[in-house]
């Protein structure tokens, strides 16, 4: 797959604000933000290192955040329902948007949301070579080994990941990507945002329960990728692909390897924290 030329993601969420809130926030407080937050009554906030930092004395009301998802929606909500339902809106460039509001739902099942009261940007960051530590402890003799990254938000699991799917394939394996939130690859008409090689095929807005049987069937990965797994029937569908000779790489929100059950399909288990920044390795663990 071929990369897009360079994109600001910057750029993409000051598209969305409204005018009065861009007076606020500028390119180069993005450039080296993790997060930027909006919440009705609050203060506009970025994250930096894991802290909160205001970005003025002006608090941010209800309208400007209506305003806002609906800049983001390109004034159609109807035609983002699926995502919404989902808890976040995607921009270019790999941003994705968290919601906050008023939950609609009907036996344990969201069918939409409402009033929304806040916003999460999410800011990706492309690292080239931070996975490469890894890969000895990852690919084994031109195989490569079920391996989850584990670790709580905002340790910088997508942006490993996302690395790690460049270097295999730039090693010659089919990968193919299930970015189910579209922010691993950033495809934009059909080009990638980020640097994720040649040898890789991704499947958009795709649950991972579905893009999994696809991709066996008709893509013929040697390695599937997804990030953050959930649920028991996520899991069901790594343990079919497993089964079918796909090897698995994926992230789990987590802090602590012990605290997961032997029988999931993983041979290697990475942990991640903030000691050292977003991306910091503290634990690499191996079942024998």
């Amino acid at each position: 797959m071929m990369k897009a030329s360079a994109f600001s993601a910057p750029q993409e969420i000051l598209r969305c604000l409204p005018e009065a809130l861009k007076t606020f926030v500028s390119e180069r407080d993005l450039i080296y933000a993790e997060e930027l937050r909006l919440r009705a009554g609050k203060r506009m906030m970025a994250v930096r290192g894991g802290q909160s930092v205001p970005l003025s004395e002006t608090v941010v009301s209800a309208g400007q955040i209506a305003e806002t998802v609906m800049r983001i929606c390109n004034h159609s909500v109807y035609a983002v329902t699926e995502q919404i339902k989902n808890g976040f809106l995607v921009l270019r460039g790999g941003v994705r948007v968290g919601l906050a509001g008023c939950v609609l739902s009907r036996e344990d099942a969201v069918e939409n949301m409402k009033e929304f009261s806040g916003l999460n940007f999410r800011i990706p960051r492309e690292k080239i070579g931070c996975a490469d530590k890894l890969l000895s402890q990852i690919v084994t003799g031109g195989y490569v080994k079920n391996t989850l990254l584990l670790s709580p938000p905002g340790c910088g699991k997508t942006t490993l990941l996302r690395d790690l799917v460049r270097s295999l394939s730039g090693r010659g394996f089919r990968v193919c990507v299930l970015d189910e939130r579209d922010e691993i690859c950033a495809v934009h008409h059909g080009i990638a945002g980020f640097d994720v090689g040649e040898n890789t095929d991704v499947l958009r807005l795709c649950p991972k329960t579905v893009g999994i049987e696809l991709a066996v069937r008709t893509l013929s990965p040697q390695v599937i990728v997804a990030d953050e797994l959930w649920g028991e029937a996520e899991l069901r569908a790594m343990r079919y692909a497993a089964g079918c000779g796909c090897a698995l790489l994926t992230t789990m929100h987590g802090a602590k390897r012990s605290a997961l059950s032997e029988e999931l399909p993983f041979e290697v288990y990475v942990t991640l924290g903030r000691k050292n920044g977003p991306g910091t390795v503290q634990e690499v663990y191996t079942r024998a």
